[in-house]
Protein backbone atom coordinates (compact mmCIF):
# COMPACT_ATOMS: atom_id res chain seq x y z
CA UNK A 1 0.00 0.00 0.00
CA UNK A 2 1.22 3.39 -0.93
CA UNK A 3 0.55 6.49 1.11
CA UNK A 4 -1.96 9.06 -0.64
CA UNK A 5 0.10 11.92 0.57
CA UNK A 6 3.67 11.62 0.07
CA UNK A 7 3.68 8.32 -2.29
CA UNK A 8 5.53 6.13 0.67
CA UNK A 9 5.12 2.47 0.80
CA UNK A 10 3.44 1.71 4.21
CA UNK A 11 2.22 -1.70 5.49
CA UNK A 12 -1.22 -2.84 4.43
CA UNK A 13 -4.01 -1.60 7.27
CA UNK A 14 -2.00 1.15 8.13
CA UNK A 15 -3.54 3.98 9.40
CA UNK A 16 -1.64 6.27 9.68
CA UNK A 17 1.58 7.01 7.05
CA UNK A 18 4.91 6.53 9.46
CA UNK A 19 6.68 9.27 6.72
CA UNK A 20 4.74 11.88 6.66
CA UNK A 21 1.96 10.97 9.74
CA UNK A 22 -0.69 11.72 7.10
CA UNK A 23 -4.11 9.44 7.55
CA UNK A 24 -4.69 7.00 4.90
CA UNK A 25 -8.33 6.86 5.61
CA UNK A 26 -10.34 7.43 2.47
CA UNK A 27 -11.95 10.69 2.53
CA UNK A 28 -15.44 12.34 1.70
CA UNK A 29 -14.56 13.46 -1.81
CA UNK A 30 -12.18 10.25 -3.20
CA UNK A 31 -12.09 11.83 -6.56
CA UNK A 32 -9.96 14.43 -7.22
CA UNK A 33 -9.97 17.31 -10.19
CA UNK A 34 -7.14 15.75 -12.39
CA UNK A 35 -9.39 12.38 -13.23
CA UNK A 36 -7.72 10.16 -10.31
CA UNK A 37 -9.03 8.19 -7.44
CA UNK A 38 -7.67 8.92 -3.98
CA UNK A 39 -6.11 5.53 -4.32
CA UNK A 40 -4.06 6.42 -7.05
CA UNK A 41 -5.80 4.91 -9.75
CA UNK A 42 -6.95 7.18 -12.89
CA UNK A 43 -10.04 7.19 -14.48
CA UNK A 44 -8.23 5.34 -17.28
CA UNK A 45 -7.62 1.88 -15.25
CA UNK A 46 -3.64 3.05 -15.00
CA UNK A 47 -2.12 3.54 -11.22
CA UNK A 48 -0.38 6.75 -11.01
CA UNK A 49 1.22 7.06 -7.80
CA UNK A 50 2.40 10.16 -6.12
CA UNK A 51 6.65 10.32 -6.26
CA UNK A 52 7.90 11.13 -2.81
CA UNK A 53 9.20 14.52 -2.79
CA UNK A 54 12.83 15.12 -1.92
CA UNK A 55 15.09 17.87 -1.21
CA UNK A 56 16.26 20.27 1.57
CA UNK A 57 14.56 23.11 2.72
CA UNK A 58 15.46 26.88 1.00
CA UNK A 59 16.77 28.23 3.69
CA UNK A 60 17.51 32.21 2.74
CA UNK A 61 21.21 32.94 2.39
CA UNK A 62 22.96 35.85 3.86
CA UNK A 63 26.18 37.42 2.79
CA UNK A 64 28.50 40.16 2.90
CA UNK A 65 27.42 43.04 2.22
CA UNK A 66 29.15 46.28 1.25
CA UNK A 67 28.13 49.27 3.16
CA UNK A 68 26.41 52.36 0.88
CA UNK A 69 28.12 55.07 0.64
CA UNK A 70 32.08 56.34 2.16
CA UNK A 71 33.68 54.11 4.57
CA UNK A 72 32.56 54.96 8.10
CA UNK A 73 35.30 55.53 10.82
CA UNK A 74 35.79 57.45 13.66
CA UNK A 75 37.52 60.86 13.49
CA UNK A 76 37.69 60.45 17.49
CA UNK A 77 40.43 57.37 16.67
CA UNK A 78 42.52 59.61 14.63
CA UNK A 79 42.63 62.69 16.99
CA UNK A 80 43.38 59.97 19.98
CA UNK A 81 46.14 58.63 17.65
CA UNK A 82 47.91 61.95 17.40
CA UNK A 83 47.30 63.00 21.37
CA UNK A 84 49.18 58.83 22.08
CA UNK A 85 51.59 59.87 19.26
CA UNK A 86 53.05 63.21 20.81
CA UNK A 87 52.78 61.62 24.37
CA UNK A 88 54.61 58.62 23.24
CA UNK A 89 57.56 60.91 21.91
CA UNK A 90 57.78 63.47 25.73
CA UNK A 91 57.82 59.67 27.33
CA UNK A 92 59.83 58.07 25.43
CA UNK A 93 62.72 60.22 26.48
CA UNK A 94 61.96 59.79 30.10
CA UNK A 95 60.12 56.39 30.55
CA UNK A 96 60.83 54.35 27.14
CA UNK A 97 58.03 52.01 28.20
CA UNK A 98 55.10 54.02 28.28
CA UNK A 99 56.70 55.61 25.29
CA UNK A 100 56.33 52.23 23.65
CA UNK A 101 52.75 51.82 25.45
CA UNK A 102 51.24 54.65 24.07
CA UNK A 103 52.83 54.21 20.57
CA UNK A 104 51.69 51.01 20.22
CA UNK A 105 47.89 51.80 21.23
CA UNK A 106 48.44 54.91 18.83
CA UNK A 107 49.51 53.04 16.18
CA UNK A 108 46.39 50.13 16.46
CA UNK A 109 44.10 52.12 16.61
CA UNK A 110 45.51 54.15 13.00
CA UNK A 111 45.78 50.31 11.82
CA UNK A 112 41.94 50.19 12.32
CA UNK A 113 41.07 53.40 10.62
CA UNK A 114 43.07 52.80 7.96
CA UNK A 115 41.63 49.53 7.41
CA UNK A 116 38.33 51.03 7.02
CA UNK A 117 39.52 54.33 4.82
CA UNK A 118 42.64 53.43 2.91
CA UNK A 119 44.85 56.12 2.03
CA UNK A 120 43.15 58.53 4.42
CA UNK A 121 45.79 61.24 5.00
CA UNK A 122 45.51 62.17 8.79
CA UNK A 123 45.53 58.41 9.77
CA UNK A 124 48.78 57.97 8.39
CA UNK A 125 50.29 61.15 9.75
CA UNK A 126 48.86 59.67 12.93
CA UNK A 127 50.51 56.45 12.83
CA UNK A 128 53.54 58.44 11.73
CA UNK A 129 53.95 60.54 14.65
CA UNK A 130 53.05 56.87 16.93
CA UNK A 131 55.97 55.27 15.03
CA UNK A 132 58.10 58.35 15.47
CA UNK A 133 57.49 57.56 19.57
CA UNK A 134 57.97 54.31 19.46
CA UNK A 135 61.22 54.72 17.99
CA UNK A 136 62.39 57.65 20.30
CA UNK A 137 60.93 55.56 23.19
CA UNK A 138 63.70 52.28 21.66
CA UNK A 139 66.48 55.38 21.44
CA UNK A 140 66.20 56.13 24.52
CA UNK A 141 66.41 52.60 25.93
CA UNK A 142 69.12 51.98 24.51
CA UNK A 143 71.12 54.76 25.52
CA UNK A 144 69.59 54.42 28.98
CA UNK A 145 71.31 50.87 28.34
CA UNK A 146 74.47 51.80 27.23
CA UNK A 147 74.77 54.51 29.97
CA UNK A 148 74.07 51.84 32.59
CA UNK A 149 76.96 49.89 30.95
CA UNK A 150 79.64 52.36 30.85
CA UNK A 151 78.97 53.26 34.73
CA UNK A 152 79.54 50.35 36.03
Amino acid sequence: MYCNNCGANIPDGSAVCPYCAASTAPSVNSQSPYGESQYGQSQYGQTQYQQPQYGQPQYQQYGFQQPYGAPIYNEKDISNSKTLGILSIIFGFFSPLIGWILGGIGMSKTKNVLAIAPGQPEAESANKLCLAGVIVSSASFVLAVIMMLVNN
